[in-house]
Parts: C-alpha cells; structure tokens; sequence
C-alpha cells in the first residue's frame, strides 16, 4: 500500500496514469526486498547471518500488486549479503563508481552504515551497526527527514541567535541527521560544546540551561512558533550523535586497513540516504 501510494504521488506530480509505467526497478536493504516478496528474514540476524536470498528473479507487476501495468517487468536490485543490501547495489551503479579508474568511496549512513570502496577494476563493502542517530532517531527532538524537520541550522553567537530552515519551509517540529550535524559543527565552532560532546555550562548564552538535571541548548523556543515546549540538544543527544559517527568511521577505516589504503588515496566520497541528500558538506 505504502508503495503504491508512492506511485501515485509521483504520477500525480507529473500527469501521467500509473498504467503508463511499463517497467520498474526496486532497490532496498536485504530485509526490506525479503518481505516485499514474502521471503522469511529470520535468517538474516542469526549466525552465520546468510539471507534466504541475494539474486532475485524477473517478475512481473501483477506478482508483486505494484498499482502499474500489471505486465510491467520488475527489476531488484541483488543483495551483497544481509547488512549489504540492494539500496547500496544501486548506489554503486547510480554514483557510477564501478566505471571510474579514481578510487571512490560510498557510505549509506543509516541505523545500519554501509560501506562501499573501489573502482572500475574492484569493489568491496562492510557494514557497521551505526545507531539510528543520523535518521533522527534516538533523540530528544530528533525526526526523519521529513516535512517540518530542520535540515539546517546556524547559530549566530553575536546576537545568540539560532538560524533554521525546515524541510518543506513548514514550522518546526524536531531535528533530522542533517540539521544536527550543522547545529554540532555550529556551537563547536562557537565554543558553546566541547570535543567531548560536552555542553559549556559557562557559555553566555540563554539557550543553555540545565532541565531534569540535564544540560541541554534551546534550538527553537517553543513560544517563537506556536509551540508548548521548545526544541532542545541534549548532551544525550550529542552522545549518541558521536558513538553513530564512531561506527561509521571504524567501518571506513576497517576498509581502507584491510585494502592496505588510507584516506588520501580516496578521491571522492559519496553520502547516500535521506541523511546525504540534506547534508551540508560545507
């Protein structure tokens, strides 16, 4: 249902019927591709972690009840294995970085982080178990990117003034993966937060309080949009931000150690997901 909804929206969006799609092509994690062809994924968290299935088979709309022309092929994209799904699959041909000679990196930075390294001549990938921090996840005011979360976010120190913009332009309602790190690498830079993730109880500015015992900064005040409560980063939250990029960095260099690499021999990185499309990588 959540898929045909999908069809029809982007249909919709651009005047045609969905029986005018005469072909499709899906790609998602492992378990996501196992339940939309009704395979059991049980085997995908139990050792020695192996799906029920990587390649999957052509079959047809009318197979699968895709609200299209129901003769239209189907196309899922294969599984590497049960961390390393189809979505990342995808990404390889989509980034084009199996058709490079410069060594490439791809990173899908999810609940589950994957990791993708190579070129035209090779490509290897590894999972790492991220946390859901970078999909909003986990924290006090934290979203998926979805409409009203703040994708961006840059604190003023001169006039302690926070400047938001949501997704959508509506008003907001929490923070998604994106905005956090903006926000971090804001009051990093304002000395307002330590390396440590820690909140400088010190720093003069309103925004920083302590409440249940727990230091945290006012992102939104509640009364400035029509709020009850006002939209906080705790130290919690911060925390939790750290230990998903930790992951994600040990995934990476895991990698490039075992392919007897290091950073500077990379010369491009690529950010998948909801969280990559948002990010500000200035």
């Amino acid at each position: 249902a959540s898929i045909n909804s999908l069809i029809t929206q982007v249909c919709d969006e651009q005047a045609v019927s969905p029986t005018d799609i005469v072909a499709v092509a899906c790609a998602g994690n492992t378990t996501m591709t196992h339940l939309l062809l009704a395979l059991d994924p049980a085997a995908i968290r139990r050792e020695p972690y192996v799906p029920a299935a990587r390649e999957f088979p052509l079959l047809r709309a009318c197979e699968l009840g895709f609200e299209v022309h129901p003769a239209a092929p189907v196309y899922l994209s294969p599984c590497a294995s049960s961390y390393v799904g189809g979505d990342i699959t995808a990404g390889v041909l989509a980034t084009g970085m199996d058709d490079v000679d410069e060594l490439w990196l791809l990173v899908d930075m999810g609940t589950n982080g994957e990791v993708a390294l190579g070129n035209r001549d090779w490509l290897t990938c590894c999972s790492c178990s991220a946390g859901p921090a970078f999909e909003g996840s986990g924290l006090k005011y934290g979203m998926h990117a979805t409409l009203g979360a703040i994708e961006r976010a840059e604190y003023v120190p001169a006039s302690d003034r926070m400047i938001v913009s949501t997704i959508g332009g509506a008003k907001p309602r929490g923070i998604c993966g994106s905005g956090l790190i903006d926000l971090l690498a804001g009051l990093l830079q304002a000395g307002a937060v330590d390396r440590a993730g820690r909140i400088d109880l010190g720093f003069q500015s309103r925004r920083v309080r302590i409440r249940d015992e727990q230091p945290e900064f006012v992102v939104v005040w509640g009364e400035e949009v029509g709020r009850e409560d006002d939209i906080v980063l705790t130290e919690a939250d911060i925390e939790n931000l750290i230990r998903s990029k930790a992951a994600v960095y040990a995934g990476i260099s895991v990698l490039l150690d075992a392919m007897g690499l290091g950073p500077r021999d990379l010369a491009r990185i690529n950010v998948a997901g909801a969280f990559g499309n948002y990010l500000d990588v200035e």
